[in-house]
């Protein structure tokens, strides 16, 4: 499992660049070899010390978050196969990394999907939203708008909104922008990777956006670590109530690892 993580991650930074959600999986890796440790070497700690609880406790936890993963992914797959939009004033494509000034692979996939979208709808305005990070030659927007129009997209066709560094800044910043442009609610068609439908779908109603959300195709070898890095991001949109669960349980297994 670990070469095999291994290999994952050497395949994303060199298709996608060297940054640190590009690891997260080599780190699920690394995290899989301890497991293994601790299973083969140290089982009287796991479970027969103490009764057992700290095994249970350590479960508990294992299968928390693991249950939650799984319904994450399926419910992305789902809410993007069955995704449906209706003729949209903007189509706004996302942001996701540049490597220098090169827009790679995954974002690639991101900006066809809107030139399809646009092609369909030709009325519509194209959004391109992403800031300018540490190692990029430019902003993201820049970038992306350069690819449409090297595709024949006319540049009074774009909006660019080169602000925003998250995801929830991408359509925060972007609804400003069509708001300067609209006294009405507009329709926005979000575009994104297949595995971010979800949570631009959460943040998008979180901000009031009349929106549907569209994802584009994602090369297989992005899928382990997309997952986790979505599933990360969702855990901590909701961490009160995360922290509620795992607080009780947390407390719990403190009172029987006294009283035991």
């Amino acid at each position: 499992m670990f070469i095999a993580a291994l290999f994952n991650a050497s395949k994303i930074i060199a298709n996608e660049g060297r940054r640190l959600t590009n690891m997260l999986i080599l780190m699920y890796g690394i995290f899989l070899i301890f497991e293994f440790w601790l299973i083969n070497y140290q089982p009287y700690f796991l479970y027969h010390y103490k009764h057992g609880i700290i095994s249970i406790y350590f479960n508990f936890i294992f299968w928390y978050f693991n249950i939650i993963l799984v319904s994450q992914i399926l419910y992305s797959l789902i809410l993007s196969l069955l995704s449906r939009y209706k003729k949209p004033d903007y189509i706004l494509i996302l942001g996701s990394g540049l490597i220098g000034d090169q827009v790679p692979p995954l974002l690639k996939s991101r900006l066809n999907k809107g030139i399809e979208l646009k092609n369909k709808f030709s009325q519509s305005k194209l959004i391109v939203s992403g800031g300018q990070g540490n190692d990029e030659l430019i902003s993201e927007s820049e970038a992306m708008g350069n690819y449409l129009i090297d595709k024949g997209i006319n540049e009074s066709e774009i909006i660019f909104e080169n602000q925003s560094t998250t995801t929830y800044e991408n359509l925060l910043f972007s609804k400003e922008k069509v708001a300067n442009e609209h006294t009405r609610n507009p329709h926005i068609t979000i575009v994104s990777n297949n595995f971010h439908v979800l949570r631009a779908a959460f943040l998008s109603k979180k901000l009031g956006m009349k929106a549907s959300v569209l994802g584009s195709h994602t090369a297989y070898y992005f899928y382990p670590n997309a997952f986790i890095r979505e599933f990360i991001a969702c855990i901590a949109m909701f961490k009160k109530t995360h922290i509620c669960i795992l607080g009780l349980a947390t407390m719990t297994f403190i009172y029987y690892l006294i009283k035991g």
